[in-house]
């Protein structure tokens, strides 16, 4: 008993050493921070007991070495305080290193580290009130309410650039910011603390200055997309602008300036650069008025054109292609980056009256559209043309005899998806019944460009409003299939009209040049290909359900099975045989009684007394109809074959017989 007393006080004994070890154990003293506004101070401080045998040798709080830290002991809790540290908003930390009093073991090196706030620095929330500014003193002032003694605004920021000195009186602060730019500027305020620390605070206030700003813009081209960067006249990116694309005098996309100023549009710019035109339109914004600018990607040889805008629904016309008598020379299309030798070259007039009294334009166009319509350069060439009234083509070229209009006919960057085509025939009563996914298109872009006969330099132009007629062949992939043309942008097809061709000429007429795109889809004759087929299977399948049907009513309406002879040798007590109501008893064959079944059994002679139409309902209901052999001239039935397995009318007859025999 003693030796087991002795061994639980041992045990104890460890148990209570245990916590001292685990206290004493390396990197196990863990540190606190308490910071001050008021003062700047920071007091570090740890647990007495878990440092115990060991003394505090060294500390640093970011990074800079704390001079002959001064410890004191209260409460179980050693600390020492530090001032003018350097405090910062975020992480702050603080490092102790603990020497051991007893020689032989290791130091303990503790880590902390404190995250401090704006608030926590300064003492109290910052209002960010509304700053005050005059632009033709260059005057600023700021009012807002201290809460924490020695914390002041020492400076201000702008744009995250150039610092101005500040003049902070109880909370009203004045300082002259000169040479501001018109528009919104970001302002910062830097606070200094009783702890000689710089605390900023990012204002979310802008400086406002109202004025006019000159927009500038640059054009280029990265990764074959088009770019445009936009500037004011003082070199500032021009911020969440909006600008404008038009290829060929077709607006294609609108796009926001991001944060540097620039736009990316998702655009491969084309071969001649000088059909690439941004516009960044004049508006207001804030205190500011822009005054807006275009340019183009490459300059083109004359005055620029105006803005163009999205034709209108095409119409079909029933118009043939009338035949051209005038000279011209087609040179075939180049792909070099200058107008004046990418187009073929037209000569003399280039255009010739009709006998519709229309002036027909040559046309340029691009190898990929010649290929998208299975034709050769000379064959497309020879069947595509822009027809104009003469009044209209008058207004066009003028007095002048050495400009004449050109038709340009390019491959489009836009497509026409099976989405966006199941939408356009939603949008059309006259192709209701097509389908999107039998559907094949060809995207192309209409533009105008009026050829110099002096210098053969040829320049874009946006034609005014009128009526004119674009003729175009059919498609060798279209051939014999219906077609319809509709205006695409970027938000889609438009209504799209049914077209026909003319001795494989289409004629459509429009109001403008714009980006269009021709559909085809199978004939009514191609779809319902397989109509006469399921025809003919519903046809025979209506004749085997009539013949079946013809049928069933022969042998169970008209087919009706023949009376027995009453004075016959097979005639019965119950010719009827035996029936739901009726049944014969297994020991003497007489019929049991029911209720619609008479007590006594018909003698022969009153057999004539069953009615036939009762005769008749009995034998349709309850068993199959005779053959069409006459009943007289039947085998007396003790000479009928044995009956095979199953109930029958010859199985109750050859029972009746037997009994009847057995009587006699």
């Amino acid at each position: 008993m003693k030796r087991l007393m002795a061994c639980l006080a041992c045990l104890t004994l460890l148990l209570c050493l245990l916590p001292s070890a685990a206290l004493a154990a390396e990197g196990d003293i863990s540190l606190s921070a308490n910071y001050k506004a008021e003062d700047g101070s920071l007091t570090i401080s740890w647990n007495t007991l878990s440092a115990r045998g060991y003394r505090l040798g060294s500390a640093t709080v970011n990074d800079k070495t704390v001079n002959d830290p001064q410890t004191k002991d209260g409460n179980g809790v050693t600390s020492f305080t530090v001032t003018d540290f350097g405090a910062v908003v975020g992480t702050n930390t603080i490092e102790c290193e603990f020497l051991p009093e007893t020689e032989g073991e290791d130091p303990i090196i503790s880590t902390l580290n404190k995250k401090l706030e704006t608030e926590d620095l300064l003492g109290f929330t910052f209002s960010d009130p509304e700053p005050m500014y005059n632009s033709s003193s260059g005057a600023f002032s700021l009012t807002y309410t201290p809460q924490t003694a020695g914390v002041e605004i020492v400076s201000i920021e702008v744009d995250n650039n150039v610092s101005y000195r500040a003049n902070d009186n109880q909370g009203k602060v004045t300082a002259t910011i000169s040479n501001l730019g018109y528009g919104s500027h970001s302002l910062t305020y830097y606070f200094q603390t009783p702890g000689n620390s710089s605390v900023p605070f990012t204002s979310s206030r802008k400086l406002e200055r109202a004025g006019t700003l000159t927009i500038q813009m640059k054009l280029s081209v990265e990764n074959g997309l088009v770019v445009a960067t936009l500037t004011d006249q003082n070199g500032e990116p021009v911020v969440d602008y909006p600008v404008d694309l038009y290829l060929s005098g077709v607006k294609q996309r609108s796009q926001q300036s991001d944060s540097s100023g620039r736009v990316t549009f998702n655009v491969a710019a084309p071969d001649d650069r000088s059909t690439v035109r941004c516009v960044a339109p004049s508006r207001k914004i804030g205190s500011v008025s822009y005054v807006g600018c275009e340019e183009y990607l490459a300059t083109p040889t004359t005055t620029r054109p105006t803005d163009g805008t999205t034709a209108g629904r095409p119409t079909t016309t029933g118009k043939t292609n009338g035949s051209t008598t005038g000279s011209s020379t087609d040179s075939g299309t180049t792909t070099t980056g200058t107008p004046s030798t990418q187009y073929p070259t037209v000569t003399a007039a280039g255009t010739t009256a009709t006998g519709d009294g229309f002036i027909a334009v040559s046309t340029t166009f691009d190898t990929g559209i010649a290929s998208a319509f299975g034709l050769s350069e000379t064959e497309f060439s020879s069947r595509v043309r822009l027809l104009m009234e003469p009044t209209y083509y008058q207004a066009l070229v003028g007095s002048t005899t050495d400009i004449t209009p050109v038709l340009s006919m390019r491959s489009s960057s836009l497509k026409a998806d099976t989405q966006a085509i199941a939408a356009a025939i939603a949008a059309s009563d006259a192709l209701k019944g097509y389908s999107a996914n039998d559907a094949t298109s060809i995207t192309f872009d209409l533009s105008a460009y009026l050829l110099s006969s002096t210098d053969q330099s040829m320049l874009e132009v946006s034609l005014p409003e009128g009526k004119l007629k674009l003729e175009i062949p059919v498609p060798k992939s279209m051939e014999g299939r219906e077609l319809a043309i509709a205006v695409i942008t970027d938000d889609g097809l438009q209504t799209p009209a049914r077209v026909t061709a003319d001795n494989g000429i289409i004629t459509v007429e429009i109001n403008r040049l714009a980006s269009l795109t021709l559909l085809s889809f199978p004939k009514a004759e191609e779809e319902a290909q397989g109509l006469p087929v399921f025809a003919i299977v519903l046809i025979v399948v209506g004749v085997v359900l009539v013949v079946g049907a013809g049928v069933l009513i022969f042998f169970f309406f008209i087919k009706k099975p023949k009376k027995p002879d009453p004075e016959g040798e097979g005639a019965s007590e119950n010719p009827d045989g035996p029936s739901e109501e009726t049944g014969v008893h297994e020991d003497n064959g007489e019929p049991e009684k029911t209720e619609e079944t008479p007590e006594e059994p018909l003698e022969q002679e009153n057999a004539d007394a069953v009615t036939p139409s009762e005769l008749e309902r009995t034998m349709v209901l309850d068993f199959p109809p005779e053959s069409a052999a006459d009943t007289t001239n039947k085998p007396a039935v003790a000479d009928k074959k044995p009956p095979v397995p199953g109930v029958s009318l010859g199985s109750f007859v050859e029972e009746d017989s037997r009994d009847d025999q057995s009587r006699s």
